[in-house]
Protein backbone atom coordinates (compact mmCIF):
# COMPACT_ATOMS: atom_id res chain seq x y z
CA UNK A 1 0.00 0.00 0.00
CA UNK A 2 3.21 2.08 0.81
CA UNK A 3 4.27 1.72 -2.86
CA UNK A 4 0.57 2.97 -4.22
CA UNK A 5 0.51 6.37 -1.91
CA UNK A 6 4.34 7.24 -2.76
CA UNK A 7 3.81 6.72 -6.36
CA UNK A 8 0.71 8.98 -5.90
CA UNK A 9 2.26 11.36 -4.03
CA UNK A 10 5.14 11.70 -6.66
CA UNK A 11 2.88 12.30 -9.56
CA UNK A 12 1.11 14.89 -7.37
CA UNK A 13 4.13 17.05 -6.88
CA UNK A 14 5.04 16.47 -11.02
CA UNK A 15 8.09 14.44 -10.05
CA UNK A 16 8.74 10.91 -11.95
CA UNK A 17 6.85 8.10 -10.40
CA UNK A 18 7.95 5.42 -12.92
CA UNK A 19 10.58 3.60 -10.92
CA UNK A 20 7.83 3.40 -8.19
CA UNK A 21 5.58 2.21 -10.58
CA UNK A 22 7.41 -0.61 -11.42
CA UNK A 23 8.59 -1.36 -8.21
CA UNK A 24 4.62 -2.00 -6.69
CA UNK A 25 3.41 -3.66 -10.44
CA UNK A 26 6.33 -6.34 -9.65
CA UNK A 27 5.58 -6.43 -6.12
CA UNK A 28 1.99 -7.13 -6.24
CA UNK A 29 2.61 -9.43 -9.51
CA UNK A 30 5.12 -11.88 -7.34
CA UNK A 31 3.16 -11.33 -3.93
CA UNK A 32 -0.09 -13.06 -5.38
CA UNK A 33 1.31 -16.38 -6.87
CA UNK A 34 3.05 -16.59 -3.56
CA UNK A 35 -0.46 -16.05 -1.73
CA UNK A 36 -2.66 -18.50 -3.44
CA UNK A 37 0.03 -21.04 -3.36
CA UNK A 38 0.22 -20.51 0.40
CA UNK A 39 -3.85 -21.27 0.49
CA UNK A 40 -3.16 -24.03 -1.44
CA UNK A 41 -0.30 -25.42 1.05
CA UNK A 42 -2.74 -24.44 3.77
CA UNK A 43 -5.73 -26.38 2.39
CA UNK A 44 -4.05 -29.72 1.56
CA UNK A 45 -5.53 -31.62 -1.29
CA UNK A 46 -8.80 -29.91 -0.41
CA UNK A 47 -7.44 -26.68 -1.82
CA UNK A 48 -7.11 -27.83 -5.40
CA UNK A 49 -10.63 -28.99 -5.41
CA UNK A 50 -13.29 -25.94 -7.83
CA UNK A 51 -15.96 -24.79 -7.18
CA UNK A 52 -18.16 -27.22 -9.43
CA UNK A 53 -17.91 -30.79 -10.41
CA UNK A 54 -17.01 -33.74 -8.17
CA UNK A 55 -16.09 -32.98 -4.72
CA UNK A 56 -17.47 -29.26 -4.39
CA UNK A 57 -19.37 -29.82 -1.37
CA UNK A 58 -15.96 -29.84 0.81
CA UNK A 59 -14.00 -27.76 -1.36
CA UNK A 60 -12.15 -25.09 1.17
CA UNK A 61 -13.69 -21.53 0.77
CA UNK A 62 -16.08 -22.31 -2.28
CA UNK A 63 -12.80 -23.67 -4.48
CA UNK A 64 -11.34 -19.99 -4.19
CA UNK A 65 -7.42 -21.44 -3.70
CA UNK A 66 -8.04 -23.41 -6.77
CA UNK A 67 -9.58 -21.27 -9.24
CA UNK A 68 -6.95 -17.95 -7.83
CA UNK A 69 -3.80 -20.11 -8.05
CA UNK A 70 -4.27 -21.05 -11.67
CA UNK A 71 -5.00 -17.21 -12.45
CA UNK A 72 -2.18 -16.26 -10.30
CA UNK A 73 0.46 -16.06 -12.94
CA UNK A 74 -1.52 -13.68 -15.41
CA UNK A 75 -0.40 -10.61 -13.25
CA UNK A 76 2.90 -11.00 -13.78
CA UNK A 77 2.94 -11.62 -17.81
CA UNK A 78 0.32 -8.94 -17.83
CA UNK A 79 1.31 -5.56 -18.69
CA UNK A 80 5.15 -5.75 -18.86
CA UNK A 81 6.51 -9.13 -17.72
CA UNK A 82 9.09 -8.92 -14.26
CA UNK A 83 12.09 -8.70 -16.10
CA UNK A 84 11.04 -5.73 -17.61
CA UNK A 85 9.45 -3.95 -14.89
CA UNK A 86 13.07 -5.16 -12.66
CA UNK A 87 15.20 -3.58 -15.57
CA UNK A 88 13.08 -0.45 -15.18
CA UNK A 89 13.70 -0.17 -11.91
CA UNK A 90 17.33 -0.37 -12.80
CA UNK A 91 17.87 2.10 -15.22
CA UNK A 92 15.16 4.65 -14.19
CA UNK A 93 15.04 4.14 -10.03
CA UNK A 94 19.27 3.38 -9.56
CA UNK A 95 20.53 5.59 -12.69
CA UNK A 96 22.14 1.61 -14.24
CA UNK A 97 22.31 1.25 -17.89
CA UNK A 98 19.81 -0.52 -19.51
CA UNK A 99 20.13 -4.60 -20.54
Amino acid sequence: DLLYYRAFWLEEKGLPSSAVGAMTKLYTSELIPRLYSAMIDLTGQYGQLLRAGPGKEIAPMRGIPAVMYQFGVAPAIMGWTSEMQRDRIATLGLGLPSY
